[in-house]
């Protein structure tokens, strides 16, 4: 519901203009889902003894996030910083592609706090290439982590594009 929530939010941006009954049906859908699977996760007992925990811990960061950008609310953008940071903490390698997409609707000052993650990022790809001859991270699961790979390339490049004195894109 969580990721169904994120997409609808960005889609609402998307259809506005082109089809507007769309776009506020698909914000509506949004705000609904967001309400039902935080009502639903917080019945549920917490789980953080692993990524699977939880059911993807880290997605209401990004419905909050896009519900932002989306409608401009303060309670979207103080529920996402009150989420981001503590996550950031915990494992800066699965979060940080979301934290960079915020960067163009939000203040500079988001983007300096934000620093001292792209360098610790840094060292985690440093890290990786003690780990294999590609310095990617490579799963061991279903498809060879393929979507793990996905996510790496894709929070690179957006990494050197914000922070290209931290993250050389070419390496």
């Amino acid at each position: 519901d969580l990721q169904a929530a994120t997409m609808f939010a960005a889609a609402s941006r998307a259809l506005k203009g082109y089809n507007d009954d769309l776009s506020a049906r698909a914000l509506q859908q949004s705000k609904r889902l967001l309400k039902e699977a935080t009502e639903l996760l917080a019945k549920q007992p917490q789980d953080t003894s692993s990524w699977g925990g939880r059911n993807n811990r880290f997605a209401d960061i990004s419905t909050y996030l896009q519900l932002y950008i989306s409608t401009g609310e303060q309670q979207y953008i103080d529920k996402y910083y009150k989420l981001l940071w503590p996550a950031m903490d915990r494992n800066v390698n699965f979060i940080l592609l979301t934290a960079l997409n915020a960067i163009p609707h939000l203040d500079a000052s988001y983007k300096e706090k934000l620093r001292p993650y792209v360098v610790k990022y840094k060292e985690y790809i440093e890290n990786l290439e003690k780990d294999n001859p590609y310095g990617v991270p490579i799963g061991l699961g279903n498809w060879a982590g393929s979507g793990a790979m996905s996510s790496f390339g894709t929070t690179v490049c957006f990494a050197s594009k914000f922070f290209p004195e931290i993250i050389d894109a070419n390496n």
